[in-house]
C-alpha cells in the first residue's frame, strides 16, 4: 500500500495520491477517547452503575475529573517511557506496544462493572499506550512525508483525530437516546468502541506498515531504507527522487549510525540530553513545548471533556440535548481542522494560521465570559444572547481547530534534528499530557467559580492565556513551511554555536610574520603593524591581472623575430600520429616564457604607516603585540613608536574588495604619524621566476601612472587614486566618516612624472586646518576596484565583516577535540580552526579556484592549477559549506569550456581537454612539459559534480553540470586508445602522472589515472541515467573495457612495464602517493581491488619515510589509512608535527593553501566518515585519548 506516491512532472513536482494513509487511523484512539469520555460520564446508566453522587457536589467533580485525567497521567508516563524503545527498536515496535496497552486499558474500563478502581486502572493503562502512540505517530508520518506536503500529511493525523472525536460525541448521543438508561451497554458500547482502532493499528503494524526510512538510515540499513521509500513513493528503487531523499536524510544526520550495538548509553543516552542544552536544540525544544502549552491553555480540553457542563452553564438543561450540542461542537472542530490543516497549513504557513486561530479564540471566550458575568451565572434559556453564546462556542471550536488543534503537532514533528528527534518528541508530548492532566483536573473547579459562581473565570483566564500565546507566536516563532532539515538548522541555529565561539580562540602574530584579512576574492596581508609598513606584503584580488610587454619589445630581445602567433606548441608522436602539445618551443624561448608567465596577478598597492614623514622600519617598533580575533575576523595590532602607543584595528570586507582601518595614537594629533599608500609595478617575467613573496617592484616608476581622481560626490568625504598599468586600470577609493574630527586629506608625495622610487607614493593624514588635526584617531576605508565609486564607511564594513565571520563559523561543519586527553589534540584543534580561516580568506573566490599560495603571494605567477581543484575545494562540501564550491563550479569549467573544446579538437580528440595551469584572462594552458602532459585533472568535473549532487540531489544540479560532464566524458572516451593486443583501452604515453616524476615517454597506463578514468566515465554514465537521457555508447565501451591498474608482485605499480625493483628506485619511490590515492581520494570503483590496495598501502608505509612526504601527501595518507581501517596510522599522518609544519598563523610554509584545504578534507574524512563508513569519527582511534565531537560534517565520497 502506497503511503505517499511521488509523481514526476518534468521531475519537479511531488503530490500525494490515494485515500488510505494507514498510520493516520491511529489518531482515532486519541480523538475518540476525547470525544466519548465527557458524554459517557453524564449518561444515567453510568451514574447508576458506579453510584455517583449528584453532579453539583464536590465529590462528583473529584470522581469525574479523576476518571478523565488519569488517562492524561498515564499518557504522560507513556510518552516518557517510549523514548528508549523508539530509539533502539524503531517506530513499529513502539506502535505495537502502544496499541496493546491501550486495548488492554479499554477492556478494563468496559468490564469495570461498577468498580471505580478498575475504571481508574483502565484509564491509566490505556493512557500509557496512548502516550506511546502520540509520540511515535506524528514523528513516523513526518519521516515518511516529502517536505512540500509534510504539513498536510501530519495534519491528516489531527483531522482523523477530530473525525474520531466527532464519532465519540455522537456515539454518546445515540446510545443516550437509543438504549434504555438502565442498561449497562449504554455506557459500555461507547467505551468498547475504543478497542477497534487499537486493533486495526496493531494489524497494520504487523502486516502493512514499513519501518521509518530515517530510523533505518540511522542504523546503517540504507538499502532497506531505499526499498521502503521505493514502496511508499511507488517509484523504482533507483529513481532519482528516491536517491535525493536518501541523500537529504543522510546529510541531515550529524554522525553515522552505530549499527546494532546496544549499550547502556544507547538505552539512556546522557550525551543526547547534554546536546539538548545547546542553544540551537534548546530553542527548538522550548518552542515545541510552549506550543503544546499554548494549545492546552486555549481551554480546548476543558471544553472537550466537559462540553455538556459548559452548555448547561449557558442555559441548556436536557441531557440528550446537551449531548447533541456537544456533537455539533465536534462537527465544528472537525470542519475547522480539515480546512486549516488540509488546505491552509502548507499554503499560508504555520505562523499565520496560529495568529488567526488565536484571534478567534480570544473573541469567542471574551463574549462567553461577559455573557456569564452579565447573567450572574443563571442565564435564562432561549434568549438571543444565550444563542449567541452557544454560537460562540462553535466559533471557538472552528477558530481553535484552524491551527492550535494540529499545528503544534506538525511543528514539533518537523523541527527537531534527526539525531534528537525521538527524545525531543518524547519530552514535547510529555508536556502536552501534563497540560491535559492539569486542565482536566482544573476545569471542574473553574466552571464552578468566578463571579456569582458563573464559571466566567474559565473563559477570561484562557482568553488571556491565548492572547499571550499569540504574542509569543508573533515575536518568536520561525516559519517552517516546506523547509528541509538543513533549512531548520539555518533558522534555529546550531547546537554547537556557543561551543564554536568559545573554542575559536585568537591567533597571535609574530615579529616578522604575516596575517591577512579578506573574503576569498580579495586579501590584504599585514605585518605586525596591522598594515604593510616595514614589509611590503601584498594586496591581491581575483580580478587584478597584468600582461608584460611582448617579447619583441622586451629589453632582452632587441632584434628578436619571435611572435606570439608563431607559437603552436611542440609535436610529439602519439599512437602513430603527431600531436601538438603545449610545451615550451626551444625555437621560441622568449615567446614560450611569456606565455608561461602571462598574464600574472598584480599587487594592487601597499598601505602602511610613516613616522615624521619617513616609512617606519622594523627597528623603530617596540613592544609589538598582534592578535587576530577569529570569530570576528579582526586584527588588532599594538606597538610603540618612539615611546608612544599605536593601536591599529584592521578588518576586511566580506562583500567588497575593501579593507577598513581604525588607527589611534597621540602621534596622530602631533602630526607625526600618517598613512602612506604606494603602488608597485609587476616585474618583467623574462626568466623563470615562479614565486614572488613580495609581488611587484618599485624600480620602474615610468612604466605606469597614478593620479588623484576627482571625487564623484564632493559632499561625501572621499578620495580616489587612479592607477594605470597598460591594460590594467583600477581605483583605490578612500572614505572616512563625515565628522570634523575625522576629516582627512590625501596628498601626493612626488610630482607627476617623477623618476624617484617614491613617485607613486601618497600620504593620508588629518588636514592641517581641520579639527581632525587635533584628533588622535584616523578611521578610513580603502576600496580597490576597476571602477571609481563611493565605498562604505568603516563602521558598515566592521558590522558586515563581523556578521559574515560569525555566520561562517556558526554554519557548516565543526570538529571539537577539546575533551581529548591525547597530547596531540590541542595542536590538531588549532590547525583545524586556523585552516578554516585561511581557506575562507584565500580560497572562497567566485568563479575561479585559488592559486597554490592563495592570496598571500604569487606562486606560478598567480595562476591556478586545474589538477589541484579537488584538494583546494572538496573540503567545502564535506564541511557543509557547499555554497562556496557552488560559487566556483561548474562556472569555472563553463568559462574554460570553449578553449578546452578547441584544444581537444586541435589535438585530434573530441570533447574538452582541460588545461593544467591557467587563469581566466587568456583561458589558455601555460606551456610546460608537465603542464602539457598531466592528465589527472580530466575526470575532476565528475568528482566535483558528485559532491554537488550529494549536497543537492535535484534536477537543477543535474542540468547545471550536464554540459561540463558530457564534454569531459567525450574527451576521456576519445583520448583512450584501444590496445589490439590486450583488448583494453589504454592511456598514454606520452603522459605525466599525479606525482610528476615518471618518464613521460614510458608512462603507459598510470595506475591512478586509469582507475580515475573508469570512475569518471561511470559517473558520467550515471549522470545521464539520472536525467533519463541516453548514455553515449562509446562511454560505456571505454569504461567497461578500461585497462585495470597495473600490478607487480601483488602490489599496484606506478605504471605499466615496471618490475618489482621499482620500489627501490629513488626516482620513483620518493613520492608514491598515487598508489595510496587508489583508495584515498578516489571513491570506490570496480577498477580497484581492495586487498591489493591494502597491501600496497602497507608497502608505501614502509618505504615513504616522513622526511620525504610533502604538500598534500599527509592528507591523502591519512585518508587512505582511515579507509583501509587503520585509524592509528591515519591520525599519525595528521599529527607528525615535526615533519609537517604549520606556522603560527596556521599556514603551511611556504604558503601552500592546498595543504590547508587538503588537511581539512582529510579531517572531515576521519571525523565525518565517507560513503560506506560506520560509526562516529571512523578515522580516529577509539582509544589513545581521542574524544571527537562533530557537527555538520557531510560524508565524503
Amino acid at each position: 500500500m502506497a503511503v505517499c506516491q511521488v509523481v514526476a512532472n518534468n521531475g519537479d513536482q511531488i503530490v500525494p495520491v490515494g485515500d488510505q494513509i494507514v498510520p493516520v487511523g491511529s489518531s482515532w484512539m486519541f480523538g475518540y477517547n476525547n470525544g466519548v469520555i465527557g458524554g459517557t460520564i453524564v449518561l444515567p446508566s453510568f451514574h447508576t452503575k458506579f453510584s455517583l453522587p449528584a453532579p453539583s457536589t464536590a465529590e462528583y467533580a473529584t470522581i469525574t475529573s479523576t476518571i478523565v485525567s488519569l488517562l492524561q497521567l498515564g499518557a504522560l508516563l507513556g510518552s516518557l517511557l517510549i523514548f528508549p524503545l523508539v530509539r533502539l527498536s524503531g517506530r513499529l515496535p513502539s506502535l505495537a506496544l502502544g496499541s496493546i496497552l491501550f486495548a488492554f486499558g479499554c477492556l478494563l474500563q468496559v468490564f469495570a462493572s461498577g468498580h471505580l478502581p478498575y475504571m481508574y486502572a483502565g484509564r491509566f493503562i490505556g493512557g500509557i499506550g496512548l502516550g506511546c502512540i502520540t509520540v511515535v505517530v506524528p514523528m513516523y508520518i513526518s519521516e515518511l512525508s516529502p517536505p512540500a506536503i509534510r504539513g498536510s500529511l501530519v495534519g491528516l493525523y489531527e483531522i482523523n483525530n477530530q473525525l474520531s472525536s466527532l464519532c465519540g460525541f455522537w456515539s454518546n448521543y445515540f446510545v443516550g437516546v437509543g438504549i434504555d438508561s438502565g442498561a449497562d451497554r449504554q455506557w459500555q458500547i461507547p467505551l468498547a468502541m475504543q478497542i477497534i482502532p487499537a486493533g486495526l493499528l496493531l494489524l497494520a503494524v504487523v502486516f502493512i506498515l514499513p519501518e521509518s526510512p530515517l530510523f533505518l538510515i540511522q542504523r546503517g540499513e540504507v538499502s532497506r531504507a531505499r526499498k521502503v521509500l521505493s514502496s511508499i513513493r511507488a517509484l523504482p528503487a533507483e529513481h532519482q527522487y528516491i536517491t535525493e531523499e536518501i541523500a537529504l536524510v543522510s546529510s541531515s544526520l550529524p554522525e553515522s549510525s552505530t549499527g546494532k550495538i546496544r549499550t547502556i548509553n544507547t538505552i539512556i543516552p546522557v550525551h543526547l540530553f547534554r546536546e539538548l542544552l545547546w542553544s540551537g536544540n534548546l530553542n527548538r525544544l522550548i518552542i515545541g513545548c510552549l506550543l503544546m502549552v499554548g494549545a492546552n491553555t486555549s481551554g480546548i480540553n476543558g471544553v472537550n471533556f466537559y462540553s455538556p457542563a459548559i452548555f448547561r452553564l449557558i442555559g441548556f438543561t436536557s441531557v440528550n440535548f446537551l449531548l447533541m450540542l456537544s456533537g455539533f461542537f465536534a462537527i465544528a472542530k472537525t470542519l475547522g481542522t480539515f480546512v486549516g490543516l488540509f488546505f491552509f497549513i502548507d499554503r499560508f504557513g504555520r505562523k499565520f494560521l496560529l495568529l488567526i486561530s488565536s484571534a478567534g479564540i480570544v473573541l469567542a471566550f471574551i463574549y462567553i465570559g461577559s455573557f456569564l458575568t452579565a447573567t450572574h451565572g443563571s442565564p435564562a434559556p432561549g434568549t438571543i444572547a444565550g444563542y449567541f453564546a452557544m454560537g460562540s462556542v462553535y466559533f471557538y471550536a472552528v477558530s481553535f481547530s484552524l491551527a492550535w488543534n494540529g499545528v503544534p503537532w506538525v511543528y514539533s514533528s518537523e523541527i527537531y534534528q534527526p539525531r534528537l528527534k525521538e527524545l525531543s518528541m518524547s519530552l514535547t508530548t510529555a508536556v502536552q499530557w501534563i497540560m491535559q492532566y492539569a486542565i482536566a483536573r482544573l476545569t471542574p473547579v473553574l466552571l464552578n467559580s468566578g463571579t456569582y459562581g458563573s464559571g466566567n473565570i474559565f473563559f477570561f483566564l484562557f482568553a488571556a492565556c491565548t492572547a499571550l500565546a499569540a504574542a509569543m507566536v508573533a515575536l518568536f516563532l520561525p516559519e517552517t513551511k516546506g523547509l528541509t532539515a538543513k533549512g531548520m538548522d539555518e533558522i534555529f541555529g546550531s547546537k554547537y554555536h556557543e561551543k564554536r565561539e568559545g573554542d575559536m580562540g585568537n591567533m597571535e602574530g609574530t615579529a616578522n610574520g604575516m596575517m591577512l584579512v579578506g573574503n576569498g576574492d580579495f586579501a590584504f596581508n599585514v605585518d605586525n603593524t596591522g598594515m604593510q609598513t616595514f614589509l611590503p606584503f601584498n594586496t591581491l584580488s581575483s580580478w587584478g591581472w597584468h600582461k608584460d610587454p611582448l617579447p619583441t619589445n622586451g629589453p632582452n630581445v632587441p632584434s628578436s623575430s619571435e611572435n606570439i602567433s608563431d607559437y603552436h606548441g611542440v609535436e610529439k608522436l602519439t599512437h602513430g600520429r603527431n600531436v601538438s602539445y603545449d610545451i615550451p618551443d626551444p625555437n621560441l624561448p622568449d615567446v614560450s616564457q611569456w606565455l608561461i608567465a602571462n598574464p600574472n596577478r598584480v599587487n594592487l598597492g601597499r598601505i602602511g604607516l610613516t613616522y615624521k614623514n619617513a616609512t617606519i622600519t622594523a627597528s623603530q617598533i617596540t613592544e609589538p603585540k598582534q592578535e587576530l580575533n577569529l570569530w570576528d575576523g579582526t586584527i588588532t595590532s599594538t606597538f610603540k613608536v618612539d615611546g608612544s602607543v599605536v593601536r591599529v584595528i584592521t578588518q576586511g570586507d566580506f562583500e567588497t574588495d575593501a579593507v577598513a582601518f581604525d588607527i589611534k595614537s597621540d602621534l596622530i594629533s602631533l602630526g607625526d604619524l600618517k598613512v602612506e599608500l604606494d603602488f608597485p609595478y609587476p616585474p618583467i617575467h623574462s626568466t623563470t621566476y615562479k614565486f614572488e613573496v613580495f609581488v611587484g617592484v618599485y624600480d620602474f616608476p615610468q612604466n605606469h601612472t597614478t593620479s588623484i581622481a576627482d571625487p564623484p560626490n564632493r559632499k561625501i568625504p572621499t578620495a580616489h587614486i587612479y592607477h594605470e598599468m597598460q591594460e590594467t586600470k583600477y581605483f583605490v577609493n578612500l572614505r572616512w566618516p563625515s565628522t570634523s574630527s575625522s576629516d582627512l586629506q590625501l596628498t601626493r608625495n612626488e610630482p607627476a612624472g617623477s623618476t624617484a622610487v617614491t613617485a607613486h607614493r601618497y600620504t593620508l593624514a588629518p588636514g592641517p586646518s581641520s579639527a581632525a588635526s587635533s584628533s588622535s584617531t584616523m578611521t578610513f576605508t580603502a576600496h580597490f576596484s576597476p571602477e571609481k565609486r563611493i565605498p562604505d564607511l568603516p563602521s558598515a564594513i566592521r558590522q558586515r565583516n563581523q556578521k559574515g565571520w560569525n555566520e561562517y563559523w556558526s554554519d557548516g561543519g565543526f570538529v571539537d577535540l577539546t575533551a581529548s586527553t591525547n597530547p596531540n589534540a590541542t595542536e590538531l584543534q588549532r590547525r583545524i580552526v586556523l585552516s578554516q580561516y585561511h581557506v575562507r580568506v584565500n580560497s572562497a573566490a567566485h568563479g575561479q579556484s585559488p592559486q597554490e599560495s592563495g592570496l598571500m603571494n604569487n606562486g606560478w605567477y598567480g595562476k591556478f592549477h586545474m589538477e589541484m581543484v579537488i584538494w583546494h575545494n572538496a573540503h567545502w562540501s564535506t564541511w557543509g559549506r557547499q555554497e562556496h564550491l557552488d560559487n566556483i563550479f561548474p562556472e569555472l569549467y563553463e568559462k574554460l569550456l570553449p578553449s578546452s573544446l578547441a584544444r581537444a579538437k586541435n589535438m585530434g580528440w573530441e570533447g574538452a581537454r582541460w588545461p593544467k595551469m591557467t587563469e581566466l584572462v587568456s583561458q589558455g594552458n601555460s606551456p610546460g612539459g608537465i603542464n602539457a602532459l598531466l592528465m589527472w585533472q580530466q575526470p575532476h568535473p565528475m568528482y566535483l559534480a558528485e559532491l554537488a549532487y550529494q549536497a543537492s540531489p535535484t534536477r537543477e544540479t543535474l542540468r547545471r553540470w550536464d554540459n561540463v560532464i558530457s564534454a569531459s566524458a567525450d574527451y576521456m572516451a576519445s583520448y583512450a586508445w584501444k590496445n589490439a593486443s590486450s583488448g583494453y583501452f589504454d592511456l598514454g604515453p606520452p603522459a605525466y602522472g599525479v606525482t610528476e616524476n615518471t618518464p613521460p615517454e614510458e608512462s603507459l597506463n598510470l595506475a591512478y589515472e586509469v582507475s580515475y578514468w573508469r570512475y569518471g566515465l561511470d559517473v558520467a554514465r550515471q549522470w545521464k541515467q539520472r536525467l533519463h537521457r541516453p548514455v553515449p555508447e562509446q562511454w560505456t565501451t571505454v569504461a567497461e573495457n578500461m585497462t585495470p591498474p597495473p600490478q607487480v608482485g601483488g602490489l599496484y605499480a606506478d605504471y605499466e612495464g615496471l618490475n618489482i625493483s621499482w620500489w627501490e628506485d629513488p626516482d620513483l619511490n620518493g613520492d608514491p602517493r598515487s598508489m595510496i590515492m587508489l583508495q584515498g581520494m578516489l571513491p570506490n570503483t570496480p577498477a580497484v581491488d581492495h586487498q591489493v590496495a591494502l597491501r600496497t598501502a602497507d608497502k608505501v608505509w614502509e618505504i615513504w619515510t616522513d622526511d620525504k612526504v610533502a604538500g598534500w601527501g599527509r592528507p591523502v595518507l591519512a585518508i587512505n589509512s582511515a579507509r583501509i581501517g587503520n585509524p592509528e596510522r591515519a591520525v599519525y599522518h595528521l599529527t607528525a608535527y615535526d615533519y609537517w609544519f604549520f606556522d603560527d598563523a596556521g599556514g603551511t610554509p611556504p604558503p601552500f593553501i592546498s595543504g590547508n584545504a587538503a588537511f581539512l578534507y582529510s579531517v572531515a574524512y576521519l571525523a565525518g566518515g565517507w560513503q560506506g563508513s560506520h560509526g562516529n569519527a571512523p578515522g580516529f582511534p577509539k582509544n589513545a585519548g581521542w574524544v571527537v565531537k562533530q557537527e555538520g560534517l557531510v560524508k565524503a565520497l
